[in-house]
């Protein structure tokens, strides 16, 4: 595996939307301060295959889909993780897009891949029911 670009980390940073900074407290904004040779820290994350344990926490909010929810199923969650995490998968997601991926790798794609998930599955399905 080759070690990220510059111009990849910087082409990863453009692709960021702005979002909730995670446990960390690191806001996107916060980001664009950091010294040139600490974003080179995406490189040894990448070659060793290991985040900091630091990083992998996230919060998890339960957002209500109806008004007086009393099921799990009436509930979304959504996780928040550090801005640097999503940086890093960011990049990975950019690298991925030059790398010929296997029709049925869904992840890092840039489509709808959970519809045609499940339009997959529903077509699978009626076919084994026949």
């Amino acid at each position: 595996m080759q070690p990220f670009s510059t111009e990849e980390i910087k082409n990863a940073w453009k692709a960021l939307k702005n979002g909730a900074p995670g446990p960390d407290r690191i806001k996107l904004t916060d980001l664009k301060t950091m010294p040139q040779g600490d974003v080179h820290m995406f490189n040894l994350w990448w070659l060793h295959r290991e985040l900091p344990s630091s990083l992998k926490k996230a919060h998890t909010t339960l957002i209500l889909k109806v008004i007086r929810a009393e099921v799990s199923s009436q509930f979304r969650p959504i996780t928040v993780a550090s801005m640097m995490v999503c940086w890093f998968h960011s990049m990975i997601g950019c690298w991925l897009h030059s790398v010929p991926l296997k029709r049925t790798q869904k992840g890092f794609q840039k489509f709808d891949a959970l519809s045609q998930n499940i339009w997959l599955l529903r077509s699978l399905m009626s076919r084994a029911w026949i």
